[in-house]
């Protein structure tokens, strides 16, 4: 008898052990059904949150969605339009007014305002106005552990004040997937200008193109001194042809001034055949200055041409450039090329 009652207790206490088991599995079971039933479909979220937040509309109002922040366009733009649609099948019983995406776009279209991150007070009053919306609703689309929370708010424009907010959680079913094939993903670095890398130059090898301007003062001087016969230093050393043929043309008109001035204008008859020589002295003047020009243009000339001479003068008479292309077993390409600008 002493052992057949201890062999009920133990039996007794093994069905405890295992009812007990069995509720808790029971709950877990319920725990997580509850669970999974919290997270809905897309479109089943969008419209909990529109009847959550049209209650807040008064009659006669207009409200607008101005932004949905979501880590993809495609997903921002569906939450959106899809928003819109759940809240105009709502305002016909509430009495209040949803502007369209058209409108949006039209009305919007002016103001260079980024929707895509958080938007402040002052943007909500300025797109509230150009709206002319009492009310706009902003919205986030976050992902989580396994799932995505989308919360919206509606705030009033002219005091920016929250007048209701509304949480659903999504389920990361086929169509968030899609929605979301344009997201960048969370460990992606976002570039900067800063990172991206800059094409390196090929050395160029020196041509006269980079030399036009540089004379040395032993060319300097050696310009000046075959200027002596008018422009031939510009002309051979510099290749100045606008400097060369200026000392030409007042060389030329001087001496010829100066010439006539001491023979063809140089004399005159008198009564009884006499001939009184003289010299006319504007004629020879003004051929002295021409001359004078000459010398004084010619070391001006000389010492000072090439150190502002222009882009285009160079470049016509520059032949050829030739630039040379490394590579990691040394040369790897050679470019020639001949330029003229007009």
């Amino acid at each position: 008898m002493r052992c057949l009652g201890v062999d009920s207790k133990k039996g007794l206490s093994m069905r405890k052990m295992l009812l007990a088991m069995g509720i808790l599995s029971c709950m877990m079971g319920i725990g997580a059904g509850t669970l999974q039933a919290q997270q809905i479909g897309i479109d089943a979220a969008i419209r909990s949150v529109a009847e959550g937040l049209s209650a807040g509309i008064g009659t006669g109002a207009s409200v607008a969605v101005l932004s949905m922040q979501a880590d993809s366009a495609r997903m921002s733009d569906y939450l959106i339009d899809e928003t819109i649609s759940a809240l105009m099948g709502l305002q016909s019983g509430l009495g209040f007014t949803t502007i369209n995406r058209v409108q949006f776009d039209q009305l919007m279209g002016g103001l260079h305002v980024n929707m895509a991150g958080p938007i402040g007070d002052a943007t909500i009053r300025t797109a509230g106005g150009l709206l002319n919306a009492r009310y706009v609703i902003t919205g986030t689309f976050e992902p989580l552990a396994g799932f995505f929370r989308f919360r919206a708010q509606l705030i009033e424009v002219q005091t920016a004040a929250i007048r209701g907010t509304h949480t659903a959680d999504v389920l990361n079913d086929s169509l968030v997937a899609y929605l979301m094939l344009d997201a960048r993903p969370a460990s992606a670095p976002v570039p900067t200008p800063a990172a991206v890398a800059q094409p390196v130059p090929p050395p160029v090898w020196p041509t006269h193109s980079m030399e036009i301007g540089q004379f040395t003062i032993g060319q300097r001087w050696a310009t000046w001194f075959l200027n002596g016969i008018p422009g031939l230093g510009s002309f051979v050393i510099m290749e100045d042809r606008f400097g060369g043929m200026f000392q030409v043309i007042c060389a030329g008109l001087g001496f010829t001034l100066m010439i006539a001035a001491n023979t063809f204008l140089a004399g005159r008859i008198y009564p009884g055949g006499v001939l009184v020589r003289y010299t006319n002295s504007t004629v020879w003047t003004f051929g002295w200055l021409m001359i004078a020009t000459w010398q004084v243009y010619s070391v001006v000339r000389s010492f000072t041409f090439g150190r502002n001479s222009p882009p285009r003068v160079a470049a016509m008479t520059v032949p050829w450039d030739i630039a040379f292309t490394p590579g990691g077993n040394g040369i790897e390409g050679i470019t020639l090329s001949h330029t003229r600008r007009f």
